[in-house]
């Protein structure tokens, strides 16, 4: 690789180029660092505070407003079996990291994540074979959340991971039909037997469920 030549630079214009750049990158350590320390007090509170018997689960329902306001938040989740949890977990881990990295972009609210028995009562449930465990990120839809859940997206795919339909965005009929097979084909039948018009459809649940 050729050098940059920087004789035809002043000093001044040095100073500024490196100026910025560190700049930049304080920016981004501070920013990182207010999220890292907003997120370690809301675990101790989840961890030390909020449990039972300190807890009203009436308490804990959300009034979304008719508007939303500074308070609103967006989220999507996969789940995966609990055995293999551990290990995904940790993948999950540098794979965030790893993103942070490439594409300067994390989630700026906590994970949540749930354990889920396992359910055959709904035809597309995503814990049919084995109790599973999710990864649920959470974000107020600040720049770059759209394309990360593609990549995490992708990431949960890869594990064997089962979206939960009307909650895990930006999904693929690959995505969905990998993971739910032939529970895919039975629900469209069904589907098409009742609603033979595709009336109770909308654009995104007709790309992946037909």
């Amino acid at each position: 690789m050729s050098k940059m030549d920087l004789s035809q630079f002043s000093m001044l214009d040095l100073f500024r180029v490196e100026a910025e750049t560190q700049a930049q990158v304080l920016s981004l350590r501070l920013q990182a660092g207010v999220i890292d320390s907003f997120g370690a007090v809301w675990r101790f509170q989840l961890e030390e505070l909020v449990k039972s018997p300190n807890t009203v689960p009436g308490d804990q329902i959300i009034e979304y407003p008719p508007v939303s306001d500074d308070s609103r938040y967006t989220f999507s989740l996969f789940a995966f079996p609990e055995k293999d949890f551990p290990r995904i977990l940790g993948e999950f881990f540098e794979f965030t990291k790893d993103y942070y990295k490439q594409q300067g972009y994390r989630t700026n609210l906590l994970y949540v994540g749930y354990r889920i028995l396992k359910d055959q009562k709904a035809l597309l449930s995503y814990s049919w074979d084995e109790n599973v465990m999710t990864i649920d990120p959470v974000s107020t839809a600040n720049k770059g959340w759209a394309d990360y859940l593609i990549a995490y997206n992708q990431f949960c795919s890869e594990r064997n991971g089962k979206p939960l339909l009307n909650q895990t965005p930006k999904l693929t009929p690959e995505i969905v039909k990998k993971a739910f097979g032939d529970r895919l084909k039975t629900f469209a039948d069904t589907r098409k037997q009742y609603d033979p018009n595709g009336r109770l459809l909308n654009d995104y649940f007709r790309m992946l469920l037909t």
